[in-house]
């Protein structure tokens, strides 16, 4: 009978009375906890107890910081943000509503009625 091809059967050697058991080291099983009251021997779904509203978490984010220079450029950044509004509404327009870009709608040649930009050779 010829050998087929594959994974290597194992060569084991017959161990000794307690030598097998020397390198195994048993944990010891966690008990349950339930998740609706917190009692330990049962679960969420067995639990015999009225459902209970958890408190609502806060959000997540990074936690503002207690450094003073931290606090110090908050407040320029503030105060530069309410400047700006200021003179936005003093103008009457913001920098929003003024086209970026010649290729805007609202981009004309110096002379010409057109509302777009001259494309290709004419």
């Amino acid at each position: 009978m010829r050998k087929m091809p594959g994974r290597p059967s194992a060569k084991k050697r017959k161990k000794e009375a307690g030598e097998g058991e020397k390198g195994k080291v048993k944990r010891q099983k966690k008990p349950n906890k339930c998740g609706n009251c917190g009692e330990l021997g049962h679960y969420k779904r067995t639990c015999k107890n009225k459902t209970v509203q958890k408190p609502e978490k806060a959000k997540g984010g990074r936690p503002p910081s207690s450094s003073t220079w931290a606090k110090e450029e908050k407040e320029k950044k503030q105060k530069r943000k309410a400047t700006k509004e200021a003179y936005e509404k003093q103008i009457g327009t913001s920098r929003s509503a003024t086209p970026l870009h010649p290729t805007s709608t609202a981009f004309t040649l110096s002379g010409e009625g057109s509302t777009t930009a001259p494309r290709g050779i004419p």
